[in-house]
């Protein structure tokens, strides 16, 4: 009887090594060859930055270069911070991405010793700003609150918009603005869970407090001013809970009163219409502002990763071209490269170093300001 021999021994041994040694080079030959899992890195951010988190080229990029899978949620810049360590654990977090030193500094002083890995890495940074359609700016501009400088873009008052306007109840008709109707108010975010809203309250509460917006108030003047600054805050009404929310509702209801946010709101909306902004729309910065930084506070080593990760050349570039965050620091301010006026043509953008800037109060204050906005304690 005659048996059917198929392939074995040493010549099935030889081609099963072939076979795989094939396959090898063509792994390591494969640009961008995805060879190992990535690691998923387990963040909290701001609303402003979920179409960066989920942008396709970014995500690409920090699995190919970085190992890296990123699992983002939103969640307003100060209710994340706030959120006890315990739990930070229990939800499996690797990293928190609010939006500003104010709000670092919140969890420096509460929850970020219980986490050896801690680090806060600068990465992005945009300035708070006000909108307004071109009527109120106009009007503004008649009033003197407003000024051109180098015919490119609009600067606003913050002390007179607030002391001669604002808290002086005018209206918009009374300096000859049709639309919006009614008092003359600055709106923004919800300060007790966003950073936008409590950047406007921070600079207001300047003012209120000291009488120079470049003065940050200390603990003992912030305390006789934050009555004044929650009826400022009130007097808005209904508050979104993020940045990009309000944002958004700002730009569906079009009654052109004024908002506070960030720089990079407009940008990021232009971007996906060719990088215009349309004309009624007008951009104030205000003077002072104060330069909102966007920081990763790492939890673990893998949000370590993520941290060194986003200050990539490459993120980097996207972030502005598609996003309108400025870089987070000089040195990747110079990778860049072409910058965000190339990316946004017809759009006037100061230069970092040409905006008048003043800096947030220091924690304590900020945190008065919280529990005057979450608990009533003014």
């Amino acid at each position: 009887m005659t048996r059917k021999r198929g392939i074995g021994g040493p010549v099935l041994v030889v081609l099963v090594v072939l076979v795989l040694l094939g396959t090898g080079i063509w792994l390591i030959a494969r640009p961008g060859a995805d060879t190992a899992a990535a690691t998923t890195v387990s963040c909290l951010g701001g609303s402003e930055k979920s179409g960066l988190a989920g942008d396709a080229e970014v995500r690409r990029i920090l699995r190919e270069k970085f190992g890296l899978e990123l699992g983002f949620r939103e969640r307003g810049s100060y209710a994340q911070v706030q959120i006890p360590a315990e739990q930070l654990r229990a939800d499996g977090l690797d990293c928190l991405w609010p939006s500003s030193f104010s709000a670092q500094a919140i969890f420096e002083g509460g929850a970020a010793d219980a986490f050896p890995d801690y680090l806060a890495e600068p990465v992005f940074q945009s300035p708070e700003v006000l909108y307004a359609n071109r009527e109120v700016a106009e009007g503004l501009l008649r009033s003197g609150i407003v000024a051109r400088r180098d015919d490119a873009y609009f600067i606003v008052d913050m002390r007179r918009l607030l002391e001669e306007l604002i808290l002086q109840r005018r209206s918009w008709a009374e300096i000859g603005v049709a639309i919006p109707a009614g008092p003359i108010i600055v709106g923004s975010s919800d300060p007790a869970k966003s950073n936008s809203g409590m950047t406007l309250a921070q600079l207001e509460l300047a003012i209120l407090a000291t009488g120079d917006p470049y003065r940050p108030a200390t603990a003992e003047q912030a305390r006789a001013a934050l009555p004044r600054v929650r009826a400022l805050i009130e007097a808005q009404g209904l508050l979104r809970p993020g940045s990009d929310s309000a944002f958004d509702q700002w730009l569906i209801q079009g009654t052109g009163g004024l908002l506070a946010g960030y720089e990079n709101q407009l940008l990021q909306w232009a971007a996906g219409r060719g990088g215009r902004v349309p004309e009624q729309i007008v951009t104030l910065y205000p003077e002072p502002t104060i330069l909102n930084e966007h920081p990763v506070l790492a939890l673990t080593p893998t949000g370590r990763r993520f941290a060194e990760a986003m200050r990539d050349s490459e993120i980097q570039a996207i972030a502005g071209r598609r996003y309108g965050f400025r870089p987070g620091t000089p040195d990747l301010e110079q990778s860049m490269g072409q910058g965000l006026g190339q990316a946004f043509p017809g759009v006037a953008l100061p230069a970092t170093a040409a905006l008048r800037k003043t800096q947030a109060p220091n924690q304590e204050v900020t945190g008065l300001l919280l529990r005057c906005f979450e608990q009533g304690q003014c």
